[in-house]
């Protein structure tokens, strides 16, 4: 999927949101201790959780269209 239809799915509000959530967890994650490193991915989760859902929900959505089209 390239960048472009990434925002088209999620749109560039949402897309910002990861990239800061992210750019912030890999910050901390570079700097913490061994041992404070599995907080910082539990951290990941809540911030990509929600564009997840929207990129698998399209994908449901999308495929029997894709299925009919292979078919025919």
């Amino acid at each position: 999927m390239t960048r472009e239809q990434r925002r088209a799915l999620l749109g560039d509000a949402a897309i910002e949101h990861i990239h800061e959530g992210v750019d912030e967890a890999v910050r901390d994650f570079t700097n913490a201790p061994s041992e404070d490193k599995v907080g910082l991915i539990r951290r990941l989760r809540p911030i990509l959780a929600p564009a997840a859902a929207r990129l698998q929900s399209r994908k449901a959505a999308e495929a029997p269209a894709a299925a009919a089209s292979k078919a025919a």
